[in-house]
């Protein structure tokens, strides 16, 4: 992780990311039978409160109420048959994200993984 996403107030996977941990996941599953399972999750963790899951966008939104306070976007998008990418991005109101942000991906994405098996 560069020491500018460290300080920024925002962090966010992508499929070319410098850091491994932070590029886009894909998995075996239909874009629909995950954002069922985000919404479980969500739904779940005490420490997130759920804004909105939409599946035309396919997106899931939910507020991040422990910890750094902030907004926790996951965009779900099916790029073929039974292979799905997921990026996450989270954003603090006031000061940086630091290592909170990148823990927080890494937690979603585990979470994800011991539903759907990953692809590359």
């Amino acid at each position: 992780m560069g020491i500018m996403s460290f300080f920024s107030g925002n962090i966010e996977t992508s499929d070319h990311h410098n850091d491994a941990l932070l590029r886009t996941h894909y998995y075996k599953a239909t874009k629909e039978k995950i954002l069922g399972e985000l919404e479980t999750l969500i739904n779940k963790e005490p420490s997130l409160s759920m804004i909105e899951v939409s599946k035309e966008r396919g997106e899931a939104a939910a507020n991040v109420t422990k910890g750094k306070k902030g907004l926790l976007v996951i965009t779900v998008i099916g790029v073929g048959p039974f292979k799905t990418a997921v990026d996450i991005t989270f954003s603090v109101d006031r000061g940086f994200v630091g290592g909170f942000g990148r823990r927080l991906v890494q937690k979603v994405y585990a979470q994800l993984e011991g539903y759907f098996p990953k692809v590359s």
